[in-house]
């Protein structure tokens, strides 16, 4: 994880996190990752779910004309 501050890295290392929320978390400015890591278990879950529903909303396709 080239991307993660130390403290994302070491909650990776220790189980703390999984790699697929880091993953998510590493796409954050190094700052918030670290105050996020520092925040506990729910202000990472609560930061994932801030970035999924981000994420997920996508503008539907418009049809092609045809």
């Amino acid at each position: 994880m080239n991307d993660g501050c130390p403290e994302l890295i070491g909650a990776v290392e220790t189980d703390r996190v999984a790699v697929s929320t880091a993953s998510l978390l590493a796409g954050l400015p190094k700052e918030e990752q670290a105050r996020v890591v520092s925040g506990g278990d729910r202000a990472i879950t609560a930061r994932v779910r801030e970035l999924r529903a981000g994420s997920s909303r996508r503008e539907p396709a418009s049809p092609s004309a045809g």
